[in-house]
């Protein structure tokens, strides 16, 4: 007997790649998609803006330029200790004191005037005499001018004219000579007018060298101006 053929067997088809997304899906994912990348670069580029913007750049100097002081700093305060004549390099020394609010020596250039001083020194206090100084005045070197507050009356050294000051007054007020041997700093600033810083340089040298043996020798200690100025009223 003849055996009949063992069946064939069907091998189960392998399955077909995955199926591309349809047209619509993509168009989909792209609207999605491109807008999130516009505004990822958009903000970007706001942030490179902003970050150049704001980054701080030092300003580059003006050629040709001077910078101006418009009084906050017109004078800078001189050294009670200085033994030179600050009219020497073009400069003058005054003395500033009463109703101001930074009394004291201040080194101005020359020819400057009573408001320069009245700046150098701070400004007034809310109740000084303004009408009482002459603020157009020029000063000279060695000046003390004393600024009074409203209803007071100046020292009796300065005459009795609020505001006036060591080159102010030509003689002295009891019109003796006064001894530069003899007489104290105090007595110095009242009879010759000069500031305080003047009267003691006047002293301090007599201590150092010895009594004046000329009244040449004050040309060592004050300036020509101021010497000029009081050599008439002095003696030895």
């Amino acid at each position: 007997m003849i055996a009949s053929p063992s069946p064939i067997p069907i091998m189960p088809a392998e399955p077909a790649g995955p199926m591309p997304p349809p047209v619509s899906s993509i168009k989909q994912r792209l609207k999605i998609f491109v807008p999130l990348v516009l505004i990822l670069a958009l903000m970007i580029i706001i942030y490179f803006i902003w970050n150049a913007s704001t980054t701080p750049t030092s300003p580059s100097p003006i050629s040709g330029s001077t910078p101006q002081n418009f009084g906050n700093n017109p004078a800078s305060k001189a050294s009670n200790t200085s033994a030179t004549p600050s009219s020497d390099n073009g400069n003058i020394q005054v003395y500033i004191v009463g109703a101001v609010k930074k009394p004291g020596v201040y080194t101005l250039p020359a020819g400057a005037r009573v408001y320069a001083l009245l700046q150098a020194a701070g400004g007034p206090l809310p109740k000084a005499n303004l009408v009482a100084l002459n603020l157009a005045s020029k000063l000279t070197d060695g000046e003390e001018v004393y600024v009074t507050l409203i209803g007071e009356q100046p020292p009796t050294y300065l005459g009795g004219v609020p505001g006036s000051g060591g080159g102010t007054p030509n003689s002295n007020s009891t019109g003796q000579q006064v001894n530069i041997n003899t007489a104290t700093a105090n007595e110095l600033r009242q009879n010759l007018h000069v500031s305080s810083t003047t009267a003691q340089k006047i002293v301090n040298y007599r201590l150092q060298h010895g009594p004046y043996s000329s009244i040449d020798q004050l040309l060592q200690v004050v300036s020509k101006t101021i010497y000029n100025r009081i050599r008439d009223q002095v003696t030895i």
